[in-house]
């Protein structure tokens, strides 16, 4: 009888090691899931802000006019022509709110000899910083908690392998 009781202890302790260790899989998965979406926004931010710093440093700068504008429920396009470096006229689309009152707005590109324009954008806060910003916002706790979930998680899985 005494046997039976044992026996009856540890099986259950097997299995409470068991989900313990699903448990910690589970847990270091969601803690590294949140550290890799934290660090990719946290990343694309940096890019996006080393790509406007270059355009507000070294790109050129041009007026444009807006010649359309196409409306869908709330949101509104405006396209916007301009002319590069090679006096091509391009056109350029922006959905910022804050086009509706002007007629020109300031263009910024990049550009080598012989070739098209890149990373074209009008020359306003929230057009060149808020996407920047809310991808930094929002990636910096993601990786944060993340980070510090994961290892504040690692060491007790260590030593709970130790004990086993």
């Amino acid at each position: 009888m005494f046997d039976k009781a044992v026996l009856s202890i540890q099986r259950k302790a097997m299995n409470i090691r068991k989900y313990t260790r699903r448990a910690d899989k589970l847990a270091v998965g969601i803690c590294s899931f949140w550290l890799g979406v934290g660090l990719l926004l946290v990343i694309g931010s940096l890019y996006m802000f080393c790509i406007h710093a270059g355009l507000l440093l070294t790109g050129h700068r041009v007026n444009g006019n807006i010649v359309g504008e196409s409306c869908r429920k709330q949101d509104c396009s405006y396209m916007i022509e301009f002319k590069d470096i090679n006096g091509k006229v391009l056109e350029a689309s922006s959905a910022s709110s804050s086009l509706s009152k002007q007629y020109t707005v300031e263009i910024l590109f990049q550009q080598q000899p012989g070739r098209a324009p890149e990373h074209i954008r009008v020359n306003l806060f929230g057009e060149m910083w808020a996407a920047p910003i809310v991808m930094l916002i929002l990636g910096l706790p993601l990786l944060v908690v993340g980070a510090h979930l994961l290892l504040t998680t690692l060491p007790t899985r260590r030593q709970s392998r130790k004990r086993s």
